[in-house]
């Protein structure tokens, strides 16, 4: 029994359950209106839209399990067998051809044994290890099976497969559980790891991924305004994802603050280089076959461009802003009467330390999704300098210096815009930072025990009896 007689708690146990009770109903309702903003946005820019959009190619697939391999030829162009059943030389046109028994695992005839056959380029086979073996998850379709009336002795896809007959072709692995299986290990490792802000962490990527696929791509495809969709989109990112994992306070309003002033100067830039490059956005062979769609044509493909650089450096921007802004709000709690100044200026300092690997992350980024593009451009063609001035390769670069120039803005905004609020707060809360208004933004959200810690911080001494 302590002092207070409360069987070893002390007093400010219940204020930390009641602090954690509210927390969570805080996430609650920053969950629902970030839920809200993305309704709305949805009826705006995607709901209006409806039967605007359609898919040119609806692809069915059957999910099933390879039993066994029955044949394994090589054959050349016409399909035929290569004498021997010997293998196709470096430079000989050809596919792989093998046979195989599956077992249905979805759909009407989920638990049928059907033949199915995989056909496999020589480049590819000679690449990779791409063939089918027994117990492969594969995605299947069915193929035309001359019926009996026309001849073919056909039946039903179970006696296809008894008497060898190909009735399905295999048209990809089946890889989507592995995925989920990883993204499922990725969610537990978060919540474990972080606890509630893991939790926290694991709704905002949620909440991104709905914005991007649920609003800009259904609106950029029914023809919106691709510079205000992505505009909305990366900052409702940025906003929501400092609310729900750091709380509402002001570290949250000068990380976002400072993030946005980066993008804003991330997308003017990309508008004028764009201009001054005579750039048309056709870098790639998807963006050529996009134009050919029929939802294609009414994409502008600069516009598209300024969305990929503004999605691009997000992340960077996201984390350089949160950076020197939990950075300076450590030092404001742990010194309570320091200056406006000596925080911008401390927040300088730390953005000039992480200056270096952050402009080398976003740099080393773009490099690494264009490697094997610019690996061929090099093996082709062999001037430095015309190389450079292919479009494609200009817009990698400048993806990357944009991205690297509005985090060297976003650097500085941080270090202002976080000395200004922090200061303007200091008196409220017993010199805290963000007293009891806020969020409770680490943890649990427990004021009393973060404000032991700022207390034993300060008086290194102090001892637990």
């Amino acid at each position: 029994m302590t002092r207070d007689g409360r069987d070893g708690r002390d007093g400010s146990a219940g204020y930390a359950g009641r602090a954690g009770s509210a927390g969570w109903l805080r996430d609650l309702a920053v969950s629902a209106v970030a839920l809200a903003v993305l309704a709305a946005a949805w009826f705006v820019w995607v709901r209006p839209g409806q039967g605007r959009h359609s898919s040119m190619v609806e692809t069915v697939v059957t999910r099933a399990r390879v039993e066994a391999v029955t044949e394994d030829l090589h054959v050349d162009i016409a399909g035929d067998p290569l004498p021997d059943g010997r293998p196709l030389a470096e430079g000989e046109a050809g596919q792989r051809r093998l046979r195989f028994t599956a077992r249905l695992t979805s759909g009407p005839g989920a638990g049928t044994v059907v033949m199915a056959e995989q056909l496999i380029d020589n480049f590819l086979d000679r690449a990779t290890d791409y063939a089918v073996r027994p117990g492969s998850r594969v995605l299947l379709q069915p193929m035309a099976v001359p019926t009996a009336d026309e001849g073919g002795g056909g039946g039903t896809e179970a006696q296809g497969a008894e008497t060898g007959a190909v009735s399905w072709r295999f048209v990809n692995y089946n890889r989507l559980p592995w995925i989920v299986g990883l993204g499922v290990v990725f969610a537990l490792a978060l919540i474990l790891y972080g606890r509630r802000q893991g939790v926290r962490t694991l709704v905002s990527l949620v909440l991104t991924f709905v914005a991007v696929f649920a609003i800009l791509i259904p609106a950029i495809l029914q023809g919106e305004n691709i510079y205000v969709t992505a505009l909305f989109v990366c900052i409702y990112t940025i906003v929501m994802t400092y609310s729900l994992v750091n709380g509402v306070n002001r570290m949250t309003a000068a990380a976002s603050l400072s993030c946005t002033v980066g993008l804003v100067a991330s997308g003017l830039i990309s508008l004028i280089m764009s201009r001054v490059l005579r750039l048309s956005g056709f870098v790639s062979e998807e963006a050529t076959f996009l134009h050919m769609t029929e939802h294609g044509r009414q994409i502008d493909m600069r516009a598209l461009l300024f969305a990929a650089i503004l999605i691009g450096s997000l992340g960077a921007l996201m984390d350089v802003a949160m950076s020197i802004a939990s950075a300076l709000r450590e030092m404001q709690e742990i010194s309570p009467g320091i200056t406006r100044r000596r925080l911008r200026q401390a927040g300088i300092a730390v953005g000039r330390d992480v200056m270096g690997t952050m402009t080398n992350t976003l740099i080393l980024a773009y490099i690494g999704s264009q490697l094997v593009a610019v690996l061929l451009m090099i093996s082709i063609e062999g001037s430095l300098y015309y190389l450079l001035n292919i479009e494609a390769v200009a817009i990698d670069i400048l993806q990357a210096l944009i991205g690297s120039i509005g985090l060297l803005l976003t650097l500085p905004a941080a270090a202002w815009i976080a000395a200004w609020l922090y200061a303007a707060g200091r008196g409220r809360g017993g010199g805290g930072l963000d007293g009891n208004d806020g969020y409770g933004g680490r943890g649990d959200g427990d004021f009393g025990r973060q404000s032991a810690r700022r207390e034993r911080r300060q008086t290194p001494g102090i001892r637990r009896l």
